[in-house]
């Protein structure tokens, strides 16, 4: 329950630290320079991690507007 509340006051799951690699903390903004710390991604070029970084971001921000509860508009007609 209070990691739950913790949730919804920062707006963002917590992350366990067996999900990340060694030396990651759940809260640091997602770079290239990050992106290449997680295994299979150490082989990206400069270009290729930008984009990346770009793609999460923007499908983060696309979930996160899909999983907002909609305000719902009563429309009374009594």
């Amino acid at each position: 329950m209070k990691q739950k509340k913790q949730e919804q006051q920062t707006n963002r799951p917590q992350l366990s630290s067996a999900t990340l690699p060694p030396g990651i903390k759940g809260d640091e903004e997602m770079t290239p320079e990050l992106l290449r710390k997680f295994p299979g991604c150490e082989h990206y070029t400069d270009e290729q991690a930008k984009e990346i970084v770009f793609t999460i971001k923007q499908l983060a921000e696309l979930l996160y507007d899909l999983a907002l509860p909609k305000e719902l508009h009563n429309v009374d007609c009594q």
